[in-house]
């Protein structure tokens, strides 16, 4: 699944709620994530990404110039203007 809301992301997230939430299948989205874009909408960057993990996604950054996909954290993301992301998650067990 792909997201491009511009700092939206939450409501979209609050929307899919029941999907997003669901642990027993896999799921990847890939997602853009500028924190003052989400601030700007009136939602927290760091809760975001904490229900994000809650949901059981891992983060990995896309460097398209590289043709690279590196796992990243939450700090991290925290602290760049801009990242393309790709969240994945296995069925839980």
């Amino acid at each position: 699944m792909k997201i491009d809301a511009e700092g939206a992301e939450g409501a979209i997230l609050r929307g899919g709620r029941t999907l997003f939430a669901d642990q027993s299948r896999p799921l990847m989205l890939m997602m853009e994530f500028a924190p003052a874009f989400i601030s700007h909408n009136g939602d927290d960057p760091a809760r975001h990404l904490g229900e994000l993990e809650s949901f059981g996604f891992r983060f990995s950054l896309i460097d398209e110039r590289r043709a690279k996909v590196a796992p990243t954290s939450r700090d991290s993301l925290l602290s760049r203007q801009f990242s393309d992301l790709l969240l994945t998650r296995d069925v839980a067990s």
